[in-house]
């Protein structure tokens, strides 16, 4: 009985009987597959390719010889992808290659652009922080439509239209001046006024271009949330 290859997608022969398939002749599927798969994975481990190899490899897998030339992952498939690679964090040593392999290279104007973009509209931290969550179920209670990280400059937490943008700032991250001295060191390196600069750079930045900014300390938004929601309402346009 004939059959499709569930790896290759040629036709194979079933045997009816024993239910399972024989042989493909294609890409050598048969019962003892996975075994001959991981025969071969665990004898490479370890082992590095030479840059012949490489290049060899490379290029046997450009354009149309790609087995995934001219296809397309489904949403589905990319939320999945998107989902395993949430919280993940590189070693030091890919950093380092990443890095080094980008010093020196020169791309186009279009490039730039798409990379300004893709960056725009990556969202930090990938979840709603606690602060972010209190003030949006308050918008909600109010009927107060609004978006999440609006991607430009900044990325506001919480945008409501036409231009009023909200950062919820912990007291922690953004470095809250009546628990840390100027000189306090944060991620090992970054002291806390070069913090305050740089929220304030991006503070001035988006009032220049007609946004209204508003900011909120942890401490505030915990302990008087109707306060917080008071100063949003006075600054939208009924």
């Amino acid at each position: 009985m004939k059959k499709e290859c569930p790896f290759c997608h040629k036709t194979i022969y079933y045997d009816y009987w024993r239910k399972f398939v024989s042989h493909c002749g294609n890409c050598s599927y048969g019962p003892n597959y996975k075994t001959k798969i991981e025969k071969q994975r665990n004898a490479l481990i370890g082992k590095k390719a030479s840059i012949e190899t490489r290049k060899k490899m490379s290029l046997s897998r450009i354009g149309n010889k790609n087995p995934f030339y001219g296809k397309k992952h489904t949403i589905k498939t990319k939320r999945k992808l998107r989902a395993d690679h949430l919280g993940t964090k590189h070693s030091l040593e890919t950093i380092e290659k990443i890095r080094s392999g980008n010093i020196g290279v020169k791309r186009s104007n279009e490039t730039r652009a798409r990379m300004c973009l893709a960056r725009a509209k990556r969202i930090f931290p990938f979840k709603d922080t606690k602060i972010e969550k209190i003030v949006q179920k308050e918008l909600r209670k109010n009927n107060i439509n609004f978006r999440k990280h609006e991607p430009i400059i900044g990325q506001p937490d919480i945008f409501i239209e036409p231009n009023v943008c909200i950062f919820c700032d912990g007291n922690y991250w953004h470095a809250d001046p009546k628990k840390y001295k100027p000189n306090y060191i944060f991620f090992k390196s970054v002291p806390a006024k070069d913090i305050w600069n740089k929220d304030k750079i991006i503070t001035k930045t988006l009032i220049k271009r007609g946004y209204k900014v508003l900011r909120f300390w942890e401490t505030d938004i915990n302990s008087n949330i109707d306060n917080v929601m008071r100063k949003i309402k006075r600054n939208l346009v009924i």
